[in-house]
């Protein structure tokens, strides 16, 4: 009966390692997991700050196709 107890301690010792072991390696996951997040939160700023970028450039590039043709029209309309 001793050596039943002593097997049963033996089991239940080993099942504790191998959760402490899987609990380890969960906390490992969680870790780059949080790491991973933050990298995609920075770069979907950077993304929507280049975005803006882009679209402040085409808003200007407009305003500069408008003001070449309005020229254009003003100089064929009233030459000097």
């Amino acid at each position: 009966m001793t050596f039943t107890i002593i097997l049963i301690y033996a089991q239940v010792e080993s099942i504790k390692q191998e959760c402490d072991q899987a609990e380890s390696e969960l906390n490992l996951g969680r870790s780059k997991m949080k790491e991973c997040d933050s990298q995609i939160s920075c770069i979907a700023k950077e993304q929507q700050k280049l975005q803006q970028k882009l679209s402040d450039a085409t808003v200007e590039r407009k305003k500069m196709e408008n003001e070449v043709v309005i020229s254009t029209c003003c100089n064929s309309l009233f030459p000097q």
